[in-house]
C-alpha cells in the first residue's frame, strides 16, 4: 500500500486513534438517536405528566453528521493501512523456499529375485509313475475298506459282539401279553469270527505297510526338492543383498550431497526473508492530508 513508508504513525498509534474515532462516532450516534419530533404528556387528576420528553434536532445536526463521517472515514483509512501492513508481514511470513531446482536423487531399484516356491506333497505325488499311483490307490482303498470292516464299530466287531450275547432261546409278543418262545440258532462260531479277524488284520497290516511306503517316498521326494529349491534361493538372495548394499551406499552419498545443497539454499532464503520482515515491520502509516485534521485532534 502506498501509505506505508518510513515516516508517519506507528501501528500502535494508528490502532489507538482508530479506537478514538469509533468512540467519537458512537457518541454522535447516541446524540442523534435521542432526537425526536414529538413530545407526549398526559393529565391525571388535573396533574400534567410528561410521557415523552421533547428532544428537537440540534441546530448543528449537519456539523454532527459530517464529524461522524470524518471519524468513520479516518478510522476506515487507518484500518486499511493496518490491514495492509499485516497482510504485507503475513505474505512475507508465508513465503517458503522453493527447492524445485535442486533435484533429489532417485534411488535405483534393484529387482527382487524370483525365488522359487517350495513344493507341497501334491508335487511329490505327481512324481510317482502311473503304475505306482495306480498301486497306491488300489492298496489305500483296500486298507481303508478292511480297516472299516474290522475296527471298532465295524461290521465284524458288531458281529462278534452279537455272538458274545448269544442265547439259544428268546421270547416275543405275538398275542398281546402272551409270550411266544423263539429258537435262536448260531451259524458262526466265535473261533470262526476270530480267525476271520486275524486274516483281515494281516491283510490290513500288509496294505498299510505298502501305503506307508508310498507316503514316505512322497515325503522324501518333496523334502529333497525343497532342499534343492532353498539352496538355489539362498544363492539368489546373497547376490541380491550384495547389489542392494552397493546401491544403498551410492544413494546415501547422493542424498548427503543433495541435503547439503538444500540446507545452504534454505538458510540463505530464511536469512533474506527475516531481513525483509524486519524492514516491513518498521513501516509506518503516511497519513493522507484529508485525514490529518482529525488525527491531529485525537493525537493531541
Amino acid at each position: 500500500m502506498k501509505n506505508l513508508g518510513k515516516n508517519g504513525l506507528s501501528m500502535s498509534q494508528a490502532q489507538s486513534i482508530s479506537n478514538l474515532c469509533n468512540q467519537r462516532a458512537v457518541e454522535i450516534d447516541n446524540t442523534v438517536d435521542n432526537f425526536n419530533v414529538i413530545a407526549k404528556t398526559l393529565t391525571i387528576d388535573g396533574e400534567v405528566y410528561e410521557k415523552v420528553e421533547a428532544k428537537p434536532i440540534a441546530d448543528n445536526i449537519i456539523e454532527l453528521i459530517m464529524y461522524k463521517a470524518k471519524y468513520n472515514g479516518t478510522q476506515a483509512f487507518l484500518m486499511e493501512c493496518i490491514k495492509a501492513k499485516e497482510a504485507l508481514l503475513e505474505s512475507i511470513q508465508q513465503e517458503h523456499p522453493s527447492i524445485g531446482h535442486i533435484t533429489m536423487p532417485e534411488k535405483k531399484y534393484i529387482d527382487t529375485p524370483l525365488y522359487k516356491d517350495t513344493v507341497t506333497e501334491d508335487w511329490g505325488w505327481q512324481q510317482l509313475s502311473a503304475k505306482e499311483m495306480a498301486e497306491y490307490l488300489d492298496i489305500e482303498a483296500q486298507a481303508a475298506q478292511v480297516g472299516k470292516f474290522i475296527h471298532k464299530r465295524g461290521k465284524l466287531s458288531q458281529l462278534r459282539h452279537q455272538l458274545a450275547q448269544f442265547s439259544p432261546l428268546e421270547f416275543t409278543d405275538i398275542y398281546g401279553d402272551r409270550k411266544t418262545p423263539v429258537k435262536v440258532t448260531r451259524h458262526h462260531s466265535a473261533e470262526e469270527l476270530h480267525g476271520m479277524y486275524e486274516a483281515f488284520a494281516k491283510i490290513h497290516r500288509e496294505s498299510n505297510q505298502r501305503v506307508n511306503y508310498f507316503k514316505a517316498k512322497v515325503k522324501n521326494l518333496t523334502s529333497a526338492e525343497n532342499e534343492k529349491i532353498l539352496r538355489e534361493n539362498a544363492v539368489l538372495k546373497s547376490r541380491y543383498e550384495a547389489e542392494v548394499q552397493a546401491n544403498n551406499a551410492e544413494y546415501t552419498m547422493a542424498i548427503e550431497e543433495y541435503r547439503n545443497t538444500k540446507d545452504v539454499f534454505v538458510t540463505e532464503f530464511y536469512a533474506d526473508r527475516e531481513s525483509r520482515l524486519n524492514e516491513a515491520s518498521k513501516k509506518r502509516i503516511d497519513v493522507d492530508p484529508r485525514f490529518q485534521e482529525v488525527i491531529d485532534e485525537l493525537i493531541a
